[in-house]
């Protein structure tokens, strides 16, 4: 991108960056997402690993494993269950988080590309439906 010559331009694309940049947090290492989508994903994953070290904990209960004993066990469960409905729970949160702060952009808006035939393309595409005994 060229360098704008007037100052007051390079002035008002500075504070147009910072204002972008200030409706932007970090979140761990995922990198730069919206806060909504920031509070969601962390949220979603703290109620996904209490769900599911909550629902894993009683298999550890119900099942044996080697000579492990039973508190092993339901531990070792209930963090299987944690893990895996924490991610679960990052990844739906992080989704959804932002469309139910309204931070979405509206669909109707978007522009999409397509290619119409004409008769022609659209002949020509088409299977010939009497082929001749020789094309078989």
């Amino acid at each position: 991108m060229a360098r704008p010559t007037n100052p007051d331009t390079a002035t008002v694309l500075r504070h147009a960056q910072q204002a972008e940049s200030d409706d932007v947090s970090g979140v761990v290492v995922v990198g730069v997402v919206s806060p909504a989508q920031g509070r969601a994903a962390l949220l979603g994953g703290l109620i996904g690993a209490i769900v599911g070290a909550l629902l894993l904990a009683p298999v550890g209960l119900l099942l044996e494993v080697g000579q492990m004993s039973t508190g092993v066990r339901v531990l070792v469960f209930a963090a299987c269950g944690a893990v895996a409905f924490s991610t679960a729970g990052f990844v739906y949160g992080g989704g959804r988080g932002p469309e139910r702060a309204g931070e979405v952009r509206d669909p109707r808006i978007d522009i999409a590309a397509g290619a119409a035939l004409d008769a022609r393309t659209r002949a020509a595409s088409q299977p010939a439906t009497n082929p001749q005994e020789g094309d078989r």
